[in-house]
């Protein structure tokens, strides 16, 4: 299974195609108070768990679902609406999120999220992510930003609550769109 084409229809739901054959490989229903659109996604390192920004009447959620069971496992409310991008860092699992003024780092463990804050500089508008690094020394995550700049920062388990920025690097006039490892 290479689950790179995800798709939302109604009834609310998730689809999930294999990629080389064009075949769906899940349907994964989604809650009937979840009306609106599925504003970002990302598959875990593993492709067991896909995680959804689900937009609804009492606003954002961040979804979790089990592929093989097709099952819901975890959803808890967005802090912050607007997530622009959704990666899952393949050295540790963890989910993160960006958009506006926001970094969040996400761990999925059972049917329990916890997410951790990441410290923003200047308030930038964060629009793509990218993981580097190959051990837990050197496990950079980097965010391009709608000024142009790229942000980084390094994901450890001594940072328990708010992951602080390592490094902000002036790198172009204008918006970074996307980042690739």
């Amino acid at each position: 299974l290479t689950p790179s084409l995800p798709s939302r229809s109604e009834p609310p739901s998730l689809r999930i195609w294999n990629s080389r054959t064009l075949r769906e490989a899940a349907c994964l229903r989604l809650p009937p108070n979840h009306r609106g659109g599925i504003t970002a996604l990302c598959f875990a390192a593993d492709l067991d768990v896909v995680a959804a920004v689900v937009s609804g009447a009492g606003g954002s959620m961040m979804s979790f679902w089990d592929i093989n069971t097709q099952l819901m496992v975890a959803e808890t409310p967005c802090v912050r609406p607007g997530f622009l991008a959704i990666g899952c860092n393949p050295l540790t699992g963890t989910f993160v999120t960006c958009g506006a003024g926001s970094i969040a780092f996400w761990t999925l463990a059972d049917r329990n999220v916890d997410r951790k804050k990441g410290i923003v500089d200047r308030g930038a508008t964060l629009l793509a992510l990218a993981f580097l690094g190959a051990t837990d020394a050197d496990n950079i995550v980097v965010a391009g930003s709608e000024d142009g700049a790229l942000h980084t920062w390094v994901e450890t388990p001594e940072s328990l609550r708010a992951v602080p920025t390592l490094a902000v690097v002036e790198a172009h006039k204008a918006a970074v769109l996307d980042l690739s490892p």
